[in-house]
C-alpha cells in the first residue's frame, strides 16, 4: 500500500495533497477550533517536550 501524505499549515489553513470533501471540512474545523492548542504543541514538539492532548472535533 503506497504511503499518502497530507500536510495542513496551521497558521494559514494551507493544504498539500488531497483530502476528501468532507474530511477535509472537518479537518479545517477542527484546526480552526485548537488553532492555539496546535500552534502550543509545535512550539512544544521544537524543543522536545511533551505534546499536550487536543480533543477530537464532535
Amino acid at each position: 500500500m503506497p504511503e499518502i501524505s497530507r500536510f495542513l499549515e496551521i497558521e494559514s489553513g494551507a493544504v498539500m495533497g488531497s483530502f476528501p470533501r468532507r474530511a477535509l471540512a472537518h479537518v479545517l474545523e477542527w484546526r480552526e477550533l485548537h488553532k492555539g492548542d496546535l500552534l502550543d504543541d509545535w512550539r512544544l514538539a521544537g524543543q522536545r517536550y511533551p505534546l499536550k492532548k487536543i480533543p477530537p472535533l464532535e
